[in-house]
């Protein structure tokens, strides 16, 4: 599927799904009721809604044609971690599966987008997803850097984006 812009509304269908584990649930699923995977990006809005991460991702299309948000998703409430089960937004993109193929890791495949027409919002993208490359790094340093670059941006706003390490 080619990549578009166009964002889905998916519900979400409770299919016994592990955690954040799309790239396992899909494949399982067509395997039990068929259709096939659709690949492309899950959209989440961070810092108060002024950026949006989208986050490879993977969807069941059922046999009747319809996309289903099918995996569960655990997010950081403060110290919890609670498990939610929502309807998600989605941007078909076949890119995405050639990446993870490549790599074998959807976790790594990210991209931000402003939400905010300001262009400090688009220079936040750029600074959240130097963040989020240090992160995923191990370079606590250079993470700390660009969290104190995404806070000082994100405060202007009235926003606080807690480090991650």
């Amino acid at each position: 599927m080619r990549a578009s812009n166009h964002v889905l509304d998916l519900p979400y269908l409770e299919v016994g799904g592990e955690l954040n584990l799309c790239f396992l649930n899909v494949p399982e699923q067509v395997a039990r009721e068929g259709g096939t995977a659709v690949w492309g990006w899950r959209c989440l809005p961070e810092v108060g809604g002024l950026i949006e991460h989208q986050a490879g991702h993977c969807v069941w299309r059922s046999p009747d044609g319809v996309l289903w948000e099918i995996t569960p998703q655990g997010v950081l409430c403060g110290d919890q971690a609670v498990v939610v089960r929502l309807p998600s937004r989605f941007i078909p993109d076949d890119a995405v599966r050639q990446r993870f193929e490549a790599t074998g890791e959807i976790g790594l495949i990210g991209r931000y987008r402003p939400l905010h027409p300001s262009p400090k919002a688009l220079k936040l993208c750029g600074f959240v997803q130097r963040e989020h490359a240090a992160l995923l790094d191990a370079d606590i340093e250079k993470h700390r850097y660009w969290n104190k670059r995404v806070n000082d941006i994100a405060h202007q706003f009235g926003f606080h984006v807690d480090p991650l390490a």
